[in-house]
């Protein structure tokens, strides 16, 4: 998300509704991280995949001309949402990575978003110029919608393998 265009430029709003923006994500997410442990007793995969779904969820209203209390409201949620993520994607990685690969496979999730970073900022600094911080945020929430659709089907197809294999067996 741009520093100041969905406040100041989109919304016509002062600098300080970022800062709300913000505080509110920042607080939903503390509390979805104290979530965590009990999160943990579910299973694992599709915990994590609802997260990614729940959280473009959430985006999804900036793309639309919805009042800012709804999208500064679906802000605070996504930070509810996406708080656990971390945890649980650790822990799903430590559940499920073959003891010799877990080092390197740790070090490349580290590495993941400092290399993606730079080629994110590069294609949405222009897509936000172009389209707008709001449009910008609302095709970012249908893009991981999608994403987190791609992944449950992945999932789907995973259990009626396994399903099947086992009838077979």
């Amino acid at each position: 998300m741009s520093c100041t265009a969905p406040s100041t430029g989109d919304l016509g709003a002062p600098g300080t509704l970022l800062g709300l923006y913000w505080m509110l994500f920042g607080v939903g997410a503390l509390l979805g991280g104290l979530a965590v442990g009990a999160l943990r007793r579910l299973p694992l995969w599709p915990v994590t995949v609802a997260i990614v779904v729940g959280w473009g969820l959430a985006l999804l209203p900036f793309g639309f001309d919805v009042p800012v209390a709804v999208t500064v409201a679906c802000f605070a949620l996504g930070g509810l949402i996406y708080g656990p993520f971390v945890a649980l994607s650790l822990t799903l990685m430590q559940a499920k990575a073959p003891p010799r690969h877990l080092a390197a496979m740790l070090a490349a999730r580290s590495a993941a978003p400092l290399t993606a970073s730079p080629p994110g900022t590069a294609i949405g600094g222009p897509l936000t110029a172009a389209l707008g911080a709001r449009a910008t945020l609302g095709g970012s929430g249908l893009a991981t919608v999608a994403l987190g659709a791609v992944a449950c089907a992945v999932l789907l197809a995973r259990r009626r393998t396994r399903i099947s294999a086992h009838i077979s067996a």
